[in-house]
């Protein structure tokens, strides 16, 4: 059923909201965790970055007009609450460091690459118009499987 579902998502997308999905999924292996779409527009590619039971799509915008139709987008397809639409400021990213897997963006816009960097985990994949970031591993952790 899921992947019943997932196929019909698939299916609603505009060709280049497909496009975009597609760049996201070659450019990282992202197994699980939080995926953010900046700059989220009228939520048919937020959603489509919806790969799997194991992810939370989280898509920003600063405009409240853009906001309330990925919502009614996400509502309509059933999958309000495994992905959730907001707005932001413009600037800060809402989340605390270390936190999102894969970040998704045509471009920026006022936010920095640092910015975008403080809130991907290690190893986290950005991609920013189609570019693919991927933040490094700091040399003072190891690779021990769990959190600190």
């Amino acid at each position: 059923m899921k992947k019943l579902l997932l196929f019909a998502l698939l299916l609603t997308l505009t060709p280049s909201a497909r496009a975009g999905l597609a760049d996201a999924v070659d450019a990282s292996v992202v197994s699980g965790g939080i995926i953010v779409h900046l700059g989220c527009g009228d939520g048919r590619q937020t959603v489509g970055l919806l790969l799997g039971d194991a992810v939370s799509v989280d898509g920003l915008d600063t405009d409240p007009d853009n906001v309330a139709k990925a919502r009614r987008h996400a509502k309509s397809l059933g999958v309000y609450g495994k992905v959730s639409i907001r707005t932001y400021g413009g600037e800060r990213l809402p989340y605390v460091d270390e936190l999102v897997n894969l970040l998704v963006a045509d471009d920026l816009e006022q936010v920095s690459r640092e910015e975008v960097m403080r809130v991907l985990v290690p190893s986290g994949v950005a991609i920013i118009g189609g570019k693919k970031i991927v933040k490094p591993w700091p040399a003072d952790i190891d690779h021990w499987s769990h959190h600190l």
